[in-house]
């Protein structure tokens, strides 16, 4: 009787197209940052599944003090072969050393968010200490 039960769900399953839930495909996105030259920016690129839209979200890692800040949001979308790409300044956070954290998300379902970690060495002129430290004027 077992054995019938079983039969009779994989022919139900075949025949009407039911696929398993391990079956079903599973999409991610990726990510991949770098530092954009000569500029205080980080160039993100990456795939997600076609014409989806994709939120790129960059934190800064500043200092024991402020742990995650929040810097700046944006939006866009996948081509029709899965492709984004897009450059986010970073200039109200633009001391050194800094950690950049992107997240990319989607509101589509079943679409795996992404996470890269970036390190800035680079200032922009107008900063050229760590946060951290204590400018000469100051002391």
């Amino acid at each position: 009787m077992k054995v019938a039960r079983q039969a009779l769900a994989v022919f139900l399953a075949i025949s009407f197209g039911i696929a398993p839930a391990a079956a079903q495909t599973v999409h991610a996105i990726t990510l991949h940052a770098v530092r954009h030259p000569g500029a205080a920016a980080t160039d993100v690129s990456g795939t997600a599944p076609p014409f989806t839209s994709v939120v790129v979200t960059l934190h800064a890692l500043i200092s024991f003090e402020l742990p995650i800040v929040y810097v700046r949001e944006a939006r866009t979308q996948a081509d029709s072969r899965g492709q984004f790409a897009l450059t986010l300044s970073d200039s109200p956070v633009a001391f050194r050393p800094v950690t950049f954290q992107i997240n990319a998300t989607s509101s589509t379902p079943g679409v795996v968010p992404a996470t890269v970690r970036i390190d800035s060495s680079d200032p922009t002129p107008a900063f050229r200490s760590s946060v951290d430290e204590i400018p000469p004027e100051y002391r």
